[in-house]
């Protein structure tokens, strides 16, 4: 990532060395933007008063554990990457994390290549989420537009369709949101299936196919 995109990342330990080597790792093998604190309480207060990209957290801490510190990002702050990074490892621990909604889980070892692997879970995590973030506002510009909006791949498969673009197909269609054979396809009501043709004929040809117990014709949009 360029500096421009660097991750701004809380790291929360109360364990004073390794919080000091965490750092210095995260400075040396990244150019992340890291922010350190011995308090989870202050982690929480960091992320809510700046822009973080992502928090690292111990697991036992007096103050509060990694996994409260997880839930109560979870409720302020939706989806934001946190990565539990603990030496105290059991199923019980990361059972809790994962139920929690952990982004990762990670068991500290004795070895400069944990902090190699840290660094690369947090670069994965922080772009998952900031495209996650990008598509989110892309989709809510396109539904305030009011007008039908379409994305197509370079194969020409719709992609994504807006609301207005759903009602400009009139009360009687409704689009089906999701990739189907090789593309996505208006519903309708239909006459039946023909004898001579099978589903997967009728499908490509806009014909006809049981579904869900039912007759539903499929036709391809065309644009």
């Amino acid at each position: 990532m360029t500096t421009s995109e660097s991750p701004r990342v809380v790291y929360a330990d109360d364990d004073a060395a390794l919080l000091d080597l965490g750092e210095t790792y995260l400075r040396k093998l990244s150019s992340f933007e890291v922010t350190t604190c011995s308090d989870p309480r202050v982690a929480f207060d960091i992320v809510r008063d700046s822009d973080i990209d992502c928090v690292v957290s111990d697991y036992d801490m007096p103050a509060m554990t990694g996994v409260e510190l997880l839930e109560t990002v979870r409720e302020d702050h939706g989806s934001l990457p946190l990565i539990l990074f603990t030496g105290k490892g059991s199923e019980e621990v990361a059972s809790d994390a994962i139920s929690a909604g952990v982004t990762d889980y990670l068991q500290k070892q004795p070895s400069s290549e944990q902090y190699e692997l840290l660094v690369n879970r947090i670069e994965n995590s922080v772009s998952e989420h900031r495209a996650t973030r990008r598509a989110e506002r892309y989709e809510t510009v396109l539904e305030a537009l009011g007008y039908p909006v379409y994305v197509v791949d370079e194969r020409g498969r719709f992609e994504y369709v807006n609301d207005a673009f759903v009602d400009h197909g009139g009360s009687e269609v409704t689009v089906t949101v999701g990739r189907t054979h090789d593309g996505f396809y208006v519903e309708d009501d239909g006459d039946g299936l023909p004898d001579d043709r099978s589903p997967e004929e009728c499908f490509e040809a806009g014909g006809s196919e049981h579904r869900d117990g039912g007759l539903t014709r499929r036709r391809r949009l065309n644009f």
